[in-house]
């Protein structure tokens, strides 16, 4: 986890340094590394963009601060399913 916490340290880099599967390291990522969700700001923007995307989902929503203009979250998918999974 300690070397997860630099913002350019990918899952792929941490999995070699350790010599196991990036798959592996998003695992424990996910089982030890939940993060407390900061406040939403009091202005958002929401916007959906098409992706070209191998995956399920072909669209994102992209949540902004209006104020500032910093991403606040991007969603895979624009459904109610895409947004509910994202809220648990």
């Amino acid at each position: 986890m300690d070397k997860l916490k630099e913002p350019t340290t990918t899952f792929s880099l941490v999995a070699r340094f350790f010599n196991t599967s990036p798959t592996k390291v998003v695992e424990i990522f996910d089982k030890y590394g939940q993060m407390r969700r900061q406040p939403l700001p009091e202005i958002i923007c929401i916007d959906e963009k098409h992706w070209k995307h191998k995956g399920q989902n072909r669209y994102m929503c992209v949540i902004l601060n209006f104020k500032t203009m910093e991403i606040v979250d991007i969603i895979d998918g624009r459904t109610k399913k895409a947004w509910l999974l994202r809220i648990k």
